[in-house]
């Protein structure tokens, strides 16, 4: 079963087609290598595969229920912000579900019995939509994930960092 579909993309910019007619399909448990010269359209690829930009021309198509991530090649990260804030933003995410359901369990208590069905049921699934976005443990996720980067002080700033750590 196809996890994620290309069909005939293009990407470009200003005058510069990077690629046309791009198809392809990936499949549960499938690798996939990219290789081009620089400037060939690699990344903006990997954009589009992970949903982050459209393609100018084609289709892309998601498994129902797929969760892409994608890391930028660059990311703008502020030098005064932690470790542990800066790993933190990887659960936003989860932020946002746990805020929805804030809001429903307010909801929730105003309810009358007419409503509990529905709302009840929007309760299961952010509760499954949390678990999948990374659990209530996430505290513990962010630390256990820098140490085992061998970043031990994961409260300092990451504008000091070496090269090779950050």
């Amino acid at each position: 079963m196809s996890l994620l579909t290309l069909e005939g993309c293009a990407k470009g910019f200003n005058d510069r087609q990077l690629f046309a007619d791009v198809s392809l399909t990936l499949g549960e448990g499938e690798r996939v290598g990219l290789l081009g010269s620089n400037g060939s359209g690699k990344s903006s690829l990997l954009r589009i595969l992970a949903g982050v930009d459209p393609p100018d021309e084609g289709t892309r198509t998601v498994r129902r229920g797929l969760r892409l991530g994608y890391l930028e090649q660059e990311p703008a990260i502020d030098p005064g912000a932690t470790l542990r804030e800066v790993v933190r933003e990887g659960f936003a995410e989860r932020a946002a579900i746990e805020a929805q359901l804030t809001r429903l369990h307010e909801e929730l208590a105003r309810a009358g019995e007419g409503a509990l069905p529905r709302l009840l049921a929007r309760q299961a699934r952010l509760e499954e939509d949390l678990e999948a976005a990374g659990g209530h443990d996430v505290e513990h996720k962010v630390e256990s994930t820098l140490h085992a980067l061998g970043l031990e002080d994961i409260d300092r700033p990451c504008g000091p960092l070496a090269g090779g750590e950050g």
